[in-house]
């Protein structure tokens, strides 16, 4: 059996920081990780931003601006590039691979 958890064009999601319940959650998602409560982090390649899925099905952006660039700090401000992969630490940080900018990054 296979059940869409989030995304478009037939999934739906509470959209939370756009509000829009279906439709273009995710913008090619490349990877996903599964923090210890169950909650789906995804590293969307097209959209430049790693958005996580609660485990109510709430959408929301991580970090990231949905314009390509590169930039470090707050997770409001920060820029990636082609996210492609990430991974959860030890420590609960996310781990991404951010593939435009040829770099690894930490989110904590």
């Amino acid at each position: 059996m296979v059940t869409t958890i989030a995304g478009g064009p037939l999934g739906c999601g509470v959209f939370e920081d756009i509000g829009t319940p279906c439709g273009n959650e995710f913008s090619y998602p490349a990877g996903l990780a599964v923090d210890a409560e169950g909650n789906i982090y995804a590293a969307d390649y097209g959209g430049n931003v790693i958005r996580r899925v609660d485990t109510r099905g709430v959408i929301t952006t991580v970090a990231g601006s949905y314009e390509a660039g590169y930039a470090d700090g707050p997770v409001a401000l920060a820029r990636f590039d082609g996210p492609t992969s990430l991974t959860i630490d030890r420590g609960g940080n996310l781990i991404v691979a951010d593939q435009g900018n040829s770099t690894i990054r930490k989110i904590d």
